[in-house]
């Protein structure tokens, strides 16, 4: 796994201004005009935000037409994970194969990160956004393979397919992708609470204590995502690949689910418009 994230970490980095929007965020004196003013020196980072907060993704009633009024309605944090989301996404923008299906990637990645972010803000969690970018970037050590190696993404597509993903990659891999996520993400210094839940998605109960809620969350919303745009094909239903322990871990029941789903339904062509790499 180490070949793969160490030439990853240089194949894929982050544009500078989010590591300046950091640094803005690490100092107490930054106020939300210098935090405007820099997302304002990449002006398609401004319109997706701007885009963003002026959508049902936040449902504010008046328009908001410029960064710094973002930054003070929404918050310096929550605007740092939009800025992070958008530049994170434009990143892998140049990643393109027959081999898989890049819009469907980045469709059933935004509905994980709608589910996430949803399901989190339902049982009054503040860092909502926080899990928003950690859902949207769950599974992308898959485009890091795929970048990489190719033959191997091939390769899981041979094991059977009622087998879970996670079980593919450790039998093929020898590790699983969601490891290589998250090395790349700690490749690009973000905090622990993006990483943590990503790192264990799978198996929330092995993530810090303090995330394992998070990492719950995701590991319902990447099977509500499966449930959406795969019950079509044959897809076991969410209900059988989501247990008691899960829920319980999560601190949500079945209506925060059935919640999650029609928001996540109303929201996701919007959000794909704007996320999507092919409107970048």
């Amino acid at each position: 796994m180490e070949y793969l994230t160490e030439k990853a970490s240089k194949l894929f980095t982050l544009p500078s201004i989010v590591f300046q929007l950091q640094e803005l965020l690490y100092n107490q004196r930054s106020t939300s005009d210098e935090i405007g003013e820099l997302i304002s020196l990449d002006p398609a980072l401004t319109a997706r935000i701007l885009r963003l907060a002026n959508s049902s993704f936040y449902n504010f009633p008046s328009q908001i037409d410029t960064v710094s009024r973002a930054v003070t309605i929404v918050g310096t944090n929550e605007i740092y994970n939009l800025a992070l989301a958008t530049a994170a996404v434009n990143t892998f923008r140049g990643v393109n194969s027959e081999i898989i299906d890049m819009p469907k990637f980045w469709r059933h990645s935004i509905f994980t990160a709608l589910f996430s972010r949803n399901l989190l803000t339902q049982i009054g969690i503040r860092s909502s956004e926080s899990l928003f970018v950690s859902g949207l970037l769950h599974n992308i050590g898959l485009l890091v393979l795929l970048e990489q190696t190719p033959e191997k993404v091939n390769a899981l597509e041979t094991v059977a397919k009622d087998a879970p993903i996670w079980e593919k990659e450790k039998k093929i891999l020898g590790f699983n992708l969601s490891e290589v996520s998250a090395e790349l993400m700690k490749s690009w210094n973000l905090p622990e609470l993006l990483i943590n839940p990503v790192q264990y998605q799978h198996q929330p109960q092995l993530a810090l204590p303090e995330y394992q809620q998070q990492a719950a969350c995701i590991y319902i919303a990447l099977r509500l995502a499966n449930h959406l745009m795969y019950e079509c094909d044959d897809a076991v239903n969410y209900r059988e690949t989501i247990h008691s322990e899960q829920l319980e871990m999560a601190g949500i029941d079945e209506d925060n689910i059935e919640e999650a789903i029609t928001y996540t339904e109303e929201n996701i062509t919007q959000i794909l418009a704007i996320l999507s790499p092919e409107s970048m």
